[in-house]
């Protein structure tokens, strides 16, 4: 089964943090969304809206993360797909992800709200 580790407020996408993959047509619940993600080996995670009232977003699929370059990004949510990482020092970065949530902090490690 695949691991995935959530990202509040936070949006990976060309030049921060992730490669755009595209994004299936319609609307998807998280687990749909996350769905088309392990259908691609290129996909390392996936981005949505949050707060929609039907638990339903567009879904956009996003290759080769550097979560740490990722932004703090209000009404967005990142999931990292963690069987799929894309650098050696993952474990690394999960460490650091966990421990800067563990801190309080809701946007990407190493980011602050400016």
């Amino acid at each position: 089964t695949t691991s995935w580790e959530h990202y509040e407020e936070t949006n990976c996408y060309p030049g921060f943090g992730g490669d755009a993959l595209g994004s299936p047509p319609g609307v998807f619940t998280l687990a749909a969304c996350q769905a088309q993600c392990e259908k691609s080996a290129a996909c390392e995670g996936i981005v949505m809206r949050s707060g929609f009232a039907d638990g339903t977003s567009p879904c956009w699929l996003v290759g080769n993360v550097d979560v740490e370059v990722c932004q703090w990004y209000p009404d967005y949510d990142f999931w990292h797909r963690l069987d799929r990482a894309s650098h050696a020092s993952s474990n690394a970065k999960s460490d650091n992800a966990l421990a800067h949530k563990q801190r309080g902090g809701s946007g990407p490690p190493g980011r602050g709200r400016s």
